[in-house]
């Protein structure tokens, strides 16, 4: 099941929303709005899509478990300190960083960090079970 209408059909654990952090956390990892580096653009906007139906956002991306290893290694590597050590409300600003009004206050960091921290928290759980990640923004 890939898509089901009720939340409820997916098994705690293995589904993950961020929210409206995604961008953010993105910039943070790769300096940049949609692309970046692999494997760090991988966690948020990376994978191979699947078909060409579009979910809400674009299509859903796939990454293999091999993939999901690297991004659960690079993300494991940064701390939170250090991601939003990373904030530049001027670059976020200038780049038009989803939602707009980062302010880079204790609010922005907090929201931003706890999503962060599940995300790696994510990503390590999967690799571990040597599972492959379906993404998809909504």
């Amino acid at each position: 099941m890939l898509f089901p209408e009720d939340d409820t059909e997916f098994e705690a654990g293995r589904y993950l929303d961020i929210d409206k952090s995604w961008q953010i956390i993105h910039f943070l990892l790769t300096g940049d709005a949609l692309d970046g580096d692999e494997p760090l653009c991988n966690a948020v906007m990376g994978g191979t899509e699947i078909g060409d139906v579009e979910v809400v956002y674009g299509p859903a991306r796939f990454l293999l478990p091999e993939q999901v290893v690297e991004v659960a290694t690079a993300l494991t590597s940064i701390s939170e300190d250090e991601l939003w050590n990373r904030f530049d409300i001027e670059a976020a600003r200038k780049a038009e960083i989803y939602p707009q009004g980062w302010t880079g206050s204790e609010t922005d960091r907090s929201y931003v960090l706890n999503h962060f921290k599940c995300l790696k928290t994510y990503f390590v759980d999967a690799a571990n079970a040597q599972e492959p990640v379906i993404l998809y923004l909504s």
